[in-house]
């Protein structure tokens, strides 16, 4: 049996959170493909983070997604949206800012 990519912690509570919503997983991302990017939105509602995320778990499938910075610094929740995999992102609307989170994305190891 291969390793888990993604948490273990995370991965049992989406089968649960799953199993206490009603879901259930559909089709699988083919094994093929090693890189991609998914853009959501609109976003209907506030649960649209919760189920994507747990679905992305579920699959082993580790997800990368940008969140502001100021979510990752908070005490103890900061922790928590890092774990969920997010990448902090400041939102300056400078061309060069936008350039150097790319190349950073392009040259991160576990993405």
């Amino acid at each position: 049996m291969t390793a888990r990519k993604t948490s273990t912690f995370w991965y049992l509570f989406s089968k649960f959170w799953f199993k206490i919503t009603g879901w259930r997983l559909g089709p699988q991302v083919p094994a093929d493909i090693k890189k991609s990017m998914m853009i959501a939105a609109p976003h209907t509602s506030n649960w649209d983070f919760m189920f994507a995320r747990a679905a992305f778990f579920l699959m082993d499938v580790d997800v990368k997604l940008t969140i502001k910075k100021e979510w990752t610094t908070i005490p103890v929740l900061g922790a928590l949206v890092r774990s969920l995999g997010a990448w902090p992102w400041t939102a300056a609307r400078t061309t060069a800012s936008w350039m150097a989170w790319c190349s950073s994305l392009r040259s991160a190891t576990n993405w």
